[in-house]
């Protein structure tokens, strides 16, 4: 078997079918039922290291003109699905999501979202250069949180590798938004063969000086399209996670490394926001959260979602060798403040397992990222049936793309014609997030498709 669309493999001989594109409205739908809602495909800069840079042939990618507030008002219905934070100029997918701040109407947006979700989190991510003295007082007024993307705090190296046409004016308006009290999180797409890493750690100590909740280093990830895929991103992936430990334990402030090494499912906290109702209660990074409100956790996701949505939740924590509890005072849906690394959801893995038990399925394999193979492999461990986990990797990026996300049929149909062997499975799962609404991935080949060319039943999760 030699699937078609196989990036850059060889010997091709079946062509994958191909379903047209939906509307963009299903797009839209499935990025803001997650809590995201895109804007505009605008950016007003131009930095090396965007990934749209990156896109190999045959990609689906969507630009939008920024979208009118009777547009946002309509779907606010889906926003109103997710009881988690709702972020602006967060990426998607297919979606290409450019700079908030380019779209005039961002302030009556906001305005719009604080009256309907009075105390839902409003998360605003922005390249910091069109910021003004008086829209970072609007966010604090509405009590928007700035993610800030800033990545360098060098005003040289803003001008060469990102196209900032006022680095010395950006910073000062980052400073002005900083005493003004606007809640901000900083991320960095730490870059050392550009930047170098002496550079990656003091716009790291820049931002926590100004009083940053928490700073995300980007782990390097390009495509085999990507310019800057000629150099060896990869090999700085551990001395930016050591870089990450070591900021997290000398300052008290989060710094983590996305994407992170996960190894098991224990809800690890990694810090805790300042000032946040976990602080406050006296967690520390390396507590493991056992139970909240006497409900077992299953996950690190499974910890956050519970301690979100509950009011005064009391946490069983885990800390050297000892258990205790503690309450977060805090509202409901408001945000606990610890933080962790992103792994499953507990109702998202009841789903699957319900599904492969109704197929009274004796063998199931389960194809997922690298990333997330160790999260899979722990998970698979605690089933009673015979489950085997395969990484699959992404040869239609190329590059170092791990996440399941950018993963597409015909890398799935490979890892299975590599992993399968003589041992032939009842069914196969795939991850969701790899596929849309529609149950396409990111060059329309449908993921039933899967069952056409092999011959077993397949099944989305996650």
């Amino acid at each position: 078997m030699r699937p078609g669309n196989s990036g850059g493999r060889e010997g091709v001989e079946i062509d994958l079918p191909k379903i047209p594109p939906p509307h963009i409205e299903a797009l839209l739908y499935q990025a803001e039922k997650n809590g995201i809602l895109p804007l505009t495909s605008r950016c007003n800069l131009s930095c090396a290291f965007c990934s749209a840079a990156g896109n190999p042939p045959g990609l689906e990618a969507f630009s939008i003109a920024p979208r009118t507030i009777e547009d946002i008002r309509q779907h606010l219905a889906f926003l109103d699905e997710s009881r988690g934070p709702i972020t602006i100029g967060e990426s998607v997918t297919r979606v290409t999501e450019g700079e908030p701040l380019t779209h005039k109407g961002l302030p009556e947006i906001l305005r719009l979202l604080r009256e309907t979700f009075p105390h839902r989190e409003i998360r605003l991510t922005t390249n910091g250069t069109l910021l003004t003295g008086e829209l970072s007082r609007f966010l604090k007024e509405l009590g928007v949180t700035a993610l800030l993307s800033l990545n360098t705090a060098d005003p040289g190296l803003r001008s060469k590798w990102m196209k900032d046409p006022d680095p010395g004016n950006t910073l000062n308006q980052v400073e002005t938004m900083a005493s003004i009290g606007v809640e901000f999180e900083g991320s960095v797409v730490a870059l050392p063969d550009l930047f170098g890493i002496e550079d990656v750690e003091r716009t790291v100590r820049y931002l926590i000086e100004l009083g940053a909740r928490s700073v995300r280093l980007l782990l390097p990830g390009f495509s085999r399209y990507h310019p800057l895929w000629k150099a060896d991103t990869k090999a700085a992936w551990g001395e930016i996670r050591d870089l990450a430990r070591a900021m997290t334990a000398g300052t008290g402030i989060p710094v983590l490394a996305d994407p992170p090494e996960l190894s098991g499912l224990e809800a690890r906290v990694e810090g805790c926001l300042k000032g946040s109702p976990a602080r406050k209660a006296g967690l520390q990074a390396g507590d493991v959260i056992l139970r909240v409100n006497k409900t077992t956790v299953f996950s690190r996701r499974h910890a956050m979602e519970l301690s979100r949505n509950a009011q005064n939740p009391v946490l069983t924590i885990y800390r050297e060798g000892g258990t205790f509890e503690v309450t977060l005072e805090k509202r409901r849906f408001q945000s606990p403040g610890f933080v962790v690394y992103d792994d499953l959801g507990l109702s998202e893995v009841e789903e699957w397992e319900a599904k492969v038990l109704e197929t009274r399925a004796g063998k199931v394999l389960i194809l997922t990222s690298a990333l997330a193979g160790p999260l899979i492999r722990d998970l698979a461990a605690r089933l009673d049936i015979d489950v085997r986990v395969a990484e699959t990797r992404s040869d239609f990026f190329g590059g170092n793309i791990l996440a399941a996300g950018l993963l597409v049929l015909s890398d799935f149909l490979m890892a299975f014609e590599e992993s399968a062997g003589d041992w032939r499975p009842d069914v196969v799962v795939l991850p969701a997030r790899a596929f849309d609404v529609w149950g396409r991935d990111l060059t329309g080949v449908p993921y039933k498709a899967f069952s056409a060319v092999t011959g077993i039943p397949v099944m989305l999760a996650g």
